[in-house]
């Protein structure tokens, strides 16, 4: 199973982090074939504290 994740410009990780948490459970621990891809409307997006996010 594939699964987008949309970053907007501005987000913060701790926004992102609780999917990318359970889905990574999911995969290491109950072994679902689960793969998270993150995108956003640009090719960079800046998240917290204006770092650049290249998905």
């Amino acid at each position: 199973m594939k699964i987008l994740l949309l970053c907007l410009n501005a987000f913060e990780m701790m926004e992102v982090s609780p999917f990318i948490d359970v889905f990574g459970w999911a995969r290491n621990d109950f072994g679902y074939d689960i793969k998270v891809i993150t995108c956003g409307y640009k090719k960079k997006c800046n998240k917290y504290f204006w770092c650049i996010y290249r998905s």
